[in-house]
């Protein structure tokens, strides 16, 4: 993660006031993090894999559409990207419209953000991870799962569709032993959602 609220380097928060960086693009400084570690990994002969999580890399930050695949263009070949699958989704309740900046269960992904550059990394050759909860998420993330196990398999089945079949299954929440994570590993081996069901 080199965009969030830890300061990884000068615009990790989406902006600055170092003398050093005000000219520089931001995109810039997630690539040269990443590109550093590939480096260090690639040095020290260790077989230990990069992903680069496009975490943060939102408009608001000072990313546009062109910077985050030109960010990909720029990154050691060596290195895969997750990125959350319902990032920028636009979605409408009840008259209101906003876009989800992560985790969703109640609206399935991935958004039309997060399908572009999956798709544009996969045709660059790098290999696709997707972020996604599988047990809860922000809409209820007090209760450990949500019985919601058709959504999830859709949400699964539309990443599989565009060629993503890597996962990050929860993160600060959702890490329940439940049911969900079991239905994701059957979908993984192939099993449909009847016959586990049936199971």
């Amino acid at each position: 993660i080199t965009m969030s609220e830890n300061l990884t380097h000068c615009w990790s928060r989406g902006k600055t006031n170092c003398k050093n960086c005000l000219n520089v693009s931001p995109c810039e400084y997630p690539v040269l993090i990443n590109n550093i570690i590939a480096k260090a990994i690639k040095d020290s002969g260790s077989s230990a894999k990069i992903l680069a999580n496009l975490w943060a890399w939102v408009e608001q930050l000072g990313f546009s559409m062109e910077d985050k695949k030109r960010a990909i263009d720029m990154l050691d070949e060596s290195v895969s990207i997750i990125l959350v699958s319902e990032l920028e989704m636009e979605i409408e309740k009840q008259g209101v419209k906003t876009k989800i900046p992560e985790y969703s269960i109640s609206n399935v992904g991935p958004s039309q953000t997060s399908k572009e550059l999956l798709l544009y990394a996969k045709s660059k050759g790098r290999k696709t991870y997707a972020k996604i909860q599988v047990n809860n998420s922000w809409e209820i993330s007090a209760v450990p799962s949500l019985p919601t196990y058709d959504l999830v398999y859709e949400h699964l089945k539309n990443l599989r569709n565009i060629g993503v079949e890597n996962y990050m299954l929860s993160w600060t929440l959702g890490g329940y032993p439940s049911l969900s994570l079991q239905m994701a590993s059957a979908f993984s081996s192939g099993v449909s959602l009847e016959k586990w069901y049936e199971d």
